[in-house]
């Protein structure tokens, strides 16, 4: 997703309303409604896991964004917003983003995500982005080229109401560690990663561990090596013919499996 920022606007404050909207480095106050709190700008001397006080997390609802470019760091953003149900990305750039860990980690009440052609160049830690997001049916990261990814450990991890995910064109060339990426997806029946391509891969350990009904899988493109730990990689996933997983040698079924 590309930001036009010729004409940026200078943000003076992040202001949560009483109709429990948050809006981050908005240019202007919106006078129509009542001021809970001023956040303050965030920029790269922000500490994000302290941004949103904790006394506040509960009182976000919605979330916007005023034109801004993303700091180095976003981990644990918007961690334990409970009640978080909807967050419009259209005004925010992450290219500048190196580390998405836990962004959005405990949001109960999040029903969609849409981060579709993020330019997320710089990402290299995506660990925990949505894990104990029990409530998100579906979300959509297509398009994410991710040229210096590592990791996706836990990335959906305890999913549990996750229905549909779009992960078309998501790029994971350099990630080596997809550990438990999509483990407790219990309502996911299709997954499919037709780009995700990857040589360095060394630990997929427990990566579709509980989806107990996913029924399609496809990882065709993932060249797991002989060294790389894929115990449990499939526990649980009694729904899934061997066929999904041709790319494993035969003396390696049962280990994905955890047989």
């Amino acid at each position: 997703m590309k930001i036009n920022q010729s004409h940026q606007e200078i943000p003076i404050g992040s202001f949560l309303y009483n109709d429990r909207s948050l809006v981050i480095n908005a240019s202007s106050k919106d006078r129509s409604k009542v001021l809970i709190k001023d956040f303050g700008v965030m920029d790269d001397n922000t500490n994000p896991v302290t941004f949103i006080s904790d006394e506040y997390k509960e009182k976000i609802g919605d979330v916007s964004f005023g034109t801004m470019t993303a700091p180095l760091l976003c981990v644990s953003l918007f961690a334990r917003c409970s009640y978080l149900r909807h967050v419009d990305f259209t005004r925010f750039d992450m290219s500048r983003c190196t580390n998405a860990s836990y962004m959005f980690a405990g949001c109960r009440h999040l029903h969609h995500i849409i981060m579709d052609d993020m330019d997320t160049s710089s990402l290299e830690h995506a660990d925990s982005m949505f894990t104990g997001c029990i409530r998100l049916e579906d979300a959509s990261l297509a398009g994410w080229k991710n040229p210096v990814l590592k990791s996706v450990s836990h990335m959906f991890a305890g999913c549990k109401d996750m229905i549909v995910i779009n992960l078309d064109g998501f790029m994971t060339d350099n990630v080596t560690d997809f550990a438990y990426m999509f483990t407790k997806c219990s309502s996911l029946t299709v997954l499919e990663m037709p780009d995700a391509v990857t040589r360095n891969g060394e630990d997929f350990t427990g990566m579709m561990s509980g989806c107990s009904e996913l029924r399609r899988l496809d990882v065709q493109n993932l060249s797991i090596s002989k060294k790389a730990a894929i115990e449990g990689m499939l526990a649980g996933c009694e729904l899934l013919s061997l066929g999904d997983v041709r790319q494993l040698a035969p003396t390696r079924i049962s280990l994905a499996f955890g047989l």
